[in-house]
């Protein structure tokens, strides 16, 4: 039997995309809190005594994992298959090779603003299904629904 965790749906998202060498997140199984050690911006005091909690209490603090570079660089991939726009479709394909593909993706989409907010949605879907295929491997169960964040079109 799985159990259940009530927290914030974004808030773990962020936590996974946020996840990386200066920035580790776990997920309170008994609050649904994300804590996070934030080694550039907390001072030494305050990262260990984090992690003295967390280590303390192995059962009850989850390491989220972050997603690899590899892996957002498929997501550019996957999304840019399904662009209909054969034009923009190669200028995002072309984007992606080499250093800097990251940025230049997004730079490319500034430019298209209702692909750009599509590139959201879908990156964010993707990052929702990781977050469920890792609590399932955690034997946890969301005890709340994710809420599709508001689109930013017109705002």
């Amino acid at each position: 039997m799985r159990k259940k965790v009530k927290f914030d749906w974004e808030e773990l998202i962020a936590a996974f995309e946020g996840s990386g060498f200066d920035q580790s997140n776990y997920l309170d199984l008994k609050t649904g809190e994300v804590v996070s050690v934030m080694r550039e911006i907390m001072d030494s005091d305050e990262i260990d005594e984090i992690e003295q909690r967390v280590n303390s209490e192995p059962e009850r603090y989850k390491f989220i994992p972050s997603i690899d570079s590899s892996e957002a660089y498929d997501d550019m991939v996957e999304f840019i298959d399904t662009i209909e726009d054969e034009h923009l479709a190669e200028l995002l394909s072309v984007a992606i090779s080499g250093k800097g593909a990251f940025r230049r993706f997004k730079d490319v989409l500034l430019s298209y603003p209702n692909e750009r907010e599509r590139w959201f949605e879908f990156q964010s879907d993707l990052m929702a299904r990781r977050v469920e295929e890792w609590l399932q491997e955690i034997g946890i169960e969301p005890a709340s629904e994710r809420r599709k964040r508001p689109t930013r079109l017109g705002i």
